[in-house]
């Protein structure tokens, strides 16, 4: 003979009762090259994977009479985003052990060189609106060549 195995009630009405309410996501403001933003939302318990997935969405979005066909490995693999001077490269790493919250800024910058597999002495990330020229020219010299 079957059982039913014993239920309290007050664990069924918890069950029932306890809906976890959708967190609103993140919306972050993304400075490019060319010093202007773009806005760009993801969870807050996002991963910088999907902080970068998120940042391709918006251009693959684009009206296709300005979609541009991008190499986001090229990309990823030469600039990556940056939040108040902390490069952000760990992919598995979380938004929130940087600090990120809602209306927070990022932005572009240069990975760390690296030679014959051996990481340069990382410099401090200089601020973006005091060098935004030299860093649009710096993308532009490296991403011309791959084609785009």
């Amino acid at each position: 003979m079957l059982t039913w195995p014993s239920i309290s009630p007050m664990s069924v009405w918890k069950s029932l009762t306890y809906h976890r309410l959708p967190q609103q996501p993140l919306k972050l403001y993304v400075l490019k090259l060319d010093g202007s933003y773009f806005e760009v939302g993801v969870a807050k318990t996002a991963t910088i994977a999907e902080l970068k997935e998120a940042v391709e969405e918006v251009f693959s979005q684009l009206p296709r009479d300005t979609h541009i066909n991008i190499s986001w490995s090229h990309v990823w693999g030469h600039f990556c985003l940056c939040y108040k001077g902390r490069k952000l490269v760990d992919d598995k790493a979380s938004v929130r052990l940087f600090g990120i919250k809602d209306d927070d800024q990022l932005c572009f910058v240069r990975h760390i060189s690296i030679n014959d597999g051996q990481e340069k002495e990382e410099r401090p990330v200089k601020e973006p609106s005091a060098n935004i020229n030299s860093l649009c020219v710096e993308m532009v010299k490296t991403l011309i060549p791959e084609g785009w």
